[in-house]
């Protein structure tokens, strides 16, 4: 008899690494070069100082001083004429490496620096502090302050003026200070877009020193899961916190792109090696354990700080029956991607674990309590919806048979 239930959406798919270009107008990477990665010429940048490239969140990373050292987009290019009426969203990853000063990390405004009207943002290290401000005038403007992590090294800052509205959103999360005015400030100016500096400097402000990297500049509103993607958590543990059964092997990764980076596990027992981004764990004894990892590297005297909690149970404890999660999100983020038995290590002798869509047909069959399903059928990803899953099992010899839906 075939199965058949109706239900509406519980979990999404989305493509892996589908990063947006729809409305990208400009994308450096400075894998070696100032260039537009969208093939933009009008668009690339123009040296000021000696700027050199040390290890990005992906890839190359470009390495300013302090002192001279910034770059130039022409007031002509598309990139630079974004900052007008319409909307936009700035994204990019910044690590401080200098303590001095207010640092410019971007800026447009006139030449000559006459006009109140402008666009920047500056960073103030010994303060952790960002500060992010649009003007037209002495009596249009939003002015924003944010803290930024100081268990994160590389900061992800993310500007989208949004009609009226300026909505920041800082390492994945849309931070609660946010701006508005009554009517729609005009950033029209003449004056180059400066990123890791500005043309107009004075007082205590400076260039900014350290590393800036993956710089996207749109000329719409990206959507939250948009700039969920544009987060790649760089230096932070991947694995997800775990529930293993005593004896496993647990394998540990830091998102991490720089080979000379430094790791300290604290405690390492059970850990090895030591020393690595991707260390694995003798899950040896019973309990409730929190690793903590320490990121250096020799260009930023910043350590980054992550940790991971695993909780290990002995197997003869648990009764021989099956727990199922009530959803998961197939979209490639590390969280959730895949369904199966969660307690595979309780049940005594598997016979089937299926999932059906909602016609009754069968997406997924296995006899091994430990293989999870992908969302996927044929290679095909199947279309968002709730679906069946059915699973038979002997429990000292006695058959048995739960089912329920994800």
């Amino acid at each position: 008899m075939r199965l058949t239930f109706f239900a509406f959406c519980c979990c999404l798919f989305t493509t892996a690494w589908s990063q947006t270009t729809t409305g990208l107008s400009a994308y450096y990477t400075f894998e070696g070069n100032l260039e537009d990665q969208m093939g933009n010429t009008s668009n690339t940048g123009i040296e000021v100082g000696t700027p050199t490239y040390g290890c990005g969140v992906r890839g190359q990373g470009l390495l300013l001083d302090g002192a001279n050292d910034q770059f130039r987009v022409s007031a002509n290019s598309p990139a630079a004429g974004e900052f007008d009426t319409e909307d936009f969203t700035v994204s990019f990853y910044f690590k401080s490496v200098g303590f001095d000063g207010i640092q410019y990390l971007f800026s447009k405004r006139d030449t000559g620096c006459m006009s109140d009207r402008q666009f920047y943002v500056r960073y103030t290290p010994q303060a952790n502090t960002l500060n992010t401000f649009l003007a037209q005038d002495a009596d249009k403007d939003v002015n924003l302050f944010n803290l930024t992590s100081v268990t994160d090294c590389w900061q992800h800052l993310v500007v989208v003026r949004d009609d009226l509205r300026v909505r920041l959103y800082l390492n994945g999360d849309e931070v609660e200070d946010r701006g508005g005015t009554a009517s729609r400030i005009d950033l029209s100016t003449e004056g180059d877009l400066y990123i890791g500096g500005a043309d107009c400097i004075g007082g205590l402000e400076t260039p900014f020193a350290g590393l800036i990297d993956e710089v996207r500049i749109y000329n719409r509103v990206l959507r939250d899961e948009e700039i969920a993607e544009l987060f790649f958590r760089p230096d932070q543990i991947i694995t997800n916190d775990t529930i293993v059964f005593q004896g496993s092997i647990v394998d540990l990764e830091v998102n991490n792109d720089c080979a000379v980076s430094n790791f300290n596990w604290i405690p390492n027992d059970n850990l090895s090696p030591t020393d690595s981004g991707m260390p694995s764990i003798e899950a040896d004894d019973t309990g409730v354990f929190r690793y903590f990892v320490q990121v250096s590297d020799p260009v930023s005297s910043c350590i980054a700080v992550d940790s991971f909690r695993l909780t290990v149970i002995d197997p003869n404890t648990l009764p021989c029956q099956v727990a199922m999660a009530k959803a998961f999100t197939p979209n490639f983020d590390s969280l959730n991607d895949t369904y199966g038995l969660s307690n595979p290590f309780a049940i005594q002798d598997m016979v089937s674990f299926e999932i059906f869509d909602r016609w009754g047909g069968r997406v997924f069959a296995t006899a091994d309590p430990f293989a999870k399903w992908d969302a996927t059928f044929q290679g095909e990803a199947v279309n968002p919806g709730i679906f069946l899953w059915r699973v038979i099992y002997r429990c000292d010899g006695e058959e048995k048979n739960d089912s329920g839906t994800v």
